[in-house]
């Protein structure tokens, strides 16, 4: 008895630490059921990007410039979050962690930009302009999705958070 105890005590152990030596990636709970990531055959730079942006990400701000009128503009008291999630769902929050939006996105490599799309099938207008697909650039703690909507270029700045809401450290 003191023989299958023992045996079941580092069986446990041996399955503790192998789980914990896998990488974790985020999968934002409540996420949509989204195709699975073409992880296998992907390009390790997109394997690495995906993990990398997985989590929870607080919007900083959005800039705009408008290419025909020649202005701009800056916004930077906005109460928006997002998760994405490992597996391509995209989870949008606003007014302290509201969901708003779920849906699905994909990562692809045009040339030498990394292009984020999103799948706005059924979507409200809130979502469609909150979600945008286009170009993706990330460094560290901080995310930038940048997208041509019409003749206007948006650029939204995200900053990685913690569950509570606060930025992480670099």
């Amino acid at each position: 008895m003191k023989r299958i105890s023992t045996l079941a005590a580092v069986a446990a152990v041996v399955l503790f630490m192998a789980c914990q030596g896998s990488p974790k990636f985020e999968n934002c709970g409540g996420q949509p059921t989204c195709p699975p990531p073409t992880d296998a055959n992907a390009p390790e730079d997109l394997k690495k990007l995906r993990e990398n942006i997985a989590g929870k990400w607080k919007l900083v701000r959005i800039n705009t410039i408008d290419t025909f009128h020649k202005t701009a503009g800056a916004y930077t008291d906005l109460d928006r979050s997002i998760c994405l999630g490992y597996a391509g769902s995209v989870q949008y929050f606003r007014e302290d962690r509201k969901l708003s939006c779920g849906l699905c996105y994909e990562l692809s490599k045009k040339e030498d930009k990394y292009e984020f799309t999103a799948n706005h099938s059924n979507m409200n207008k809130f979502c469609l302009e909150s979600v945008q697909s286009g170009e993706i650039k990330y460094a560290g703690d901080s995310l930038v999705i940048i997208n041509l909507d019409s003749f206007v270029i948006k650029r939204a700045v995200y900053r990685r958070m913690d569950d509570n809401g606060h930025f992480k450290g670099n």
